[in-house]
């Protein structure tokens, strides 16, 4: 399971026993400390051996949510020994934080290309929000994708993975939860970015302009995207 935070994903995982661990092991203070002194840089892994304890947990949810830490685009590998223990401790950590539902979609044309939303923060991001009360899940996501890129001919063709994204709010914690679809559509509809949401441009991207070059997405976009390409290229 991954969890991203701000530019900082933690993913939680059971190392494959036939499989020799070449990676050096780091406790996660070991990590903090590095953290904090800027020592490491963009698209670092460092893997840390993963405890049940309360102190674990609780220093964890802290190195996740340090403001600093967004621009490094780092991930923390947590190993754990056992199927049971690694389900055990993701579950606790997910619990820790109030929940929000969302849907959303990653859209495909005629000619393979993806849908893309600036957003004014400084993003290029897929359309997405919040289930309302009493609504389906594909009922919000294909709402959103109406509100935020003015699509109405559009279908979708299966699900995509469930992404986790946690984030702070007046200095409380939240996780969201994001169901994804992958739908398809035409190219010749117009796109209207919802600005009432901070989407102030939309445009259609290559996988192949994409491969070379992707735009600047969060790296839980960036993460979605990878796993579409990487199904698609298991079916060929």
């Amino acid at each position: 399971m991954k969890i991203f935070a701000y530019n900082l994903c933690i993913h939680f995982f059971v190392p494959d026993k036939s499989v020799p661990f070449r990676f050096m092991r780091r406790s996660l203070s070991e990590v903090a400390q590095q953290l904090e002194k800027g020592l490491a840089f963009p698209n670092q892994v460092a893997y840390i051996e993963g405890k049940q304890s309360p102190e674990f947990l609780s220093a964890l949810i802290a190195l996740q949510a340090h403001p600093p830490y967004r621009a490094l685009h780092m991930t923390l590998r947590i190993a754990f020994d056992t199927q049971t223990a690694y389900e055990s401790f993701s579950q606790r950590f997910l619990d820790s934080f109030p929940m929000i539902n969302a849907a959303g979609g990653l859209i495909e044309n005629e000619r393979g290309e993806y849908l893309f939303l600036y957003a004014k923060r400084g993003f290029w991001e897929l359309p997405k929000g919040h289930i309302e009360k009493g609504e389906g899940i594909k009922e919000a996501a294909i709402r959103e994708v109406e509100e935020e890129t003015g699509l109405r001919n559009f279908r979708i063709l299966h699900p995509l993975p469930t992404t986790y994204h946690n984030f702070y709010k007046k200095k409380k914690g939240y996780m969201k939860r994001t169901y994804w679809y992958k739908m398809s559509t035409n190219s010749t509809q117009k796109l209207e970015p919802q600005v009432e949401e901070g989407l102030i441009d939309a445009k259609w991207v290559s996988k192949e302009a994409w491969l070379e070059s992707p735009l600047h997405t969060y790296p839980l976009t960036h993460h979605l995207i990878r796993m579409d390409l990487a199904h698609e290229w298991k079916k060929d």
